[in-house]
């Protein structure tokens, strides 16, 4: 009997969107196998690093569930984390006073996450944006948190983290899908996109902090669609999460048991590939 075609997965980037992934991750693990190799984004990247460190989809919902009894433990430490008032040559300057830190979220999952990408069960690759290199920078080895920080770090949200001596950003900017990433030779590439139009009601003014984050979902849309133009998966799959937005942190349950019927659907056409 031939060997079961090695499998990339590449999970999207999308705020809170990201927990969708679990209906994926569950879809695998039902189907007993895993990935060859991950690439990630954003939330993409967090869940992505959970699962190639060895947590089971089980393990990593289970945490996410307990989530809601430590939320405000998270938030303290997000509040604790914010830069304070820096001094410049014109004196004591606040504009990034009210960002966050992206580590210090990351903190709280320490226990999950090894220190560095060589500690890994399967091999990962995570997207940052260079923010004055204007591109995406890969990372595969070295420090797991300040790769995965990086990639995290929502522009007007999160502070910047600096990689390497360099400033990155999310990398949503320049690469939302990164399935490019998670090319394996002689298998195919599973690509979970969380990025989909959202439902809202066509005559209602949004809100400001709506229309930033919708602009951005706008932008990574048209990124991944032009890519789509070029390039394809092998399996592209979209959870049907259409009705919450990339903030809504709080409803972490309600977005993984939407995206629920993804879990069997991914796992059929996973098998009709092996097989073919």
């Amino acid at each position: 009997m031939p060997s079961p075609r090695p499998i990339g997965l590449a999970l999207g980037g999308g705020g809170a969107l990201g927990f969708a992934h679990v209906a994926a991750l569950h879809a695998f693990d039902d189907l007993g196998v895993k990935p060859a190799i991950i690439a990630g984004t954003s939330m993409g990247a967090i869940m992505g690093a959970f699962y190639a460190a060895g947590h089971g989809a089980d393990d990593i919902e289970r945490f996410l569930r307990d989530l809601r009894h430590r939320r405000r433990e998270l938030v303290n430490r997000l509040w604790k984390s914010r830069p304070k008032t820096v001094r410049t040559l014109f004196g004591p300057f606040r504009s990034n006073a009210g960002q966050l830190v992206a580590e210090a979220v990351l903190e709280a999952f320490g226990d999950l996450l090894p220190g560095r990408f060589e500690d890994l069960v399967i091999p990962l690759r995570v997207v940052a944006t260079d923010f004055y290199g204007w591109r995406e920078r890969v990372f595969s080895s070295g420090p797991l948190i300040d790769a995965v920080a990086a990639s995290m770090a929502i522009p007007f949200l999160f502070r910047p983290v600096i990689v390497d001596g360099r400033p990155m950003v999310d990398g949503g900017v320049v690469n939302p899908l990164p399935f490019e990433h998670a090319v394996v030779d002689g298998g195919f590439t599973v690509a979970v996109d969380l990025v989909l139009r959202h439902v809202g009601e066509p005559l209602r003014i949004p809100k400001r902090l709506e229309s930033l984050v919708g602009a951005a979902l706008v932008q990574m849309h048209a990124i991944t669609d032009e890519k789509l133009k070029r390039i394809q998966p092998e399996i592209l799959i979209e959870p049907p999460i259409e009705q919450f937005g990339p903030l809504e942190f709080g409803k972490v349950i309600q977005i993984m048991e939407a995206a629920s019927p993804i879990r069997a659907e991914l796992g059929r056409r996973i098998e009709a590939l092996q097989r073919a």
